[in-house]
């Protein structure tokens, strides 16, 4: 399993950031702009959420109103703020020796395998999770990948 550390977060949450704020900017709003981009914006704002919302909901002072806070300096502090959140997330150990950014773990069964991986798809961390790659040595295509 992959997933983004350092810089990769960071660019994400001013990625997902840009994304939610964009329909609230003091130009944005049904009367201004075309009803295709107005609808792309709340398209894109709405996913924004949903992922900024499940990495940071267990979190006291998120809520829409601090993302949407458009006074001066505000994005700034906010940017600051959930980067600095992300830093304290614990991410689940794996096999040692694996680099940052990088889980793996072996199972034996399949319910084993969906229990150890099941965490990336949680709140917190699925926003953040690249990919999840498995492999089988049961299986004739890959038998000779692991094997």
């Amino acid at each position: 399993m992959e997933y983004l550390s350092g810089n990769g977060i960071e660019n994400m949450i001013q990625e997902l950031l840009w994304s939610y704020r964009q329909l609230f900017l003091p130009d944005v709003d049904s009367d201004n702009t075309s009803a295709a981009d107005y609808a792309k914006y709340a398209r894109e704002s709405e996913q924004a959420w949903s992922a900024l919302d499940a990495a940071f909901r267990h979190r006291r002072e998120f809520n829409q109103a601090m993302l949407q806070d458009m006074s001066e300096g505000a994005l700034e502090k906010v940017q600051d703020k959930l980067v600095e959140w992300t830093r304290e997330i614990t991410w689940p150990k794996g096999d040692e020796g694996a680099p940052d950014g990088v889980w793996q773990s072996t199972a034996k069964t399949a319910e084993e395998c969906c229990e150890k991986t099941s965490v990336f798809m949680q709140d917190r961390y699925w926003p953040f999770t690249k990919i999840i790659r498995l492999a089988s040595r049961h299986h004739p295509s890959l038998r000779r990948l692991v094997g």
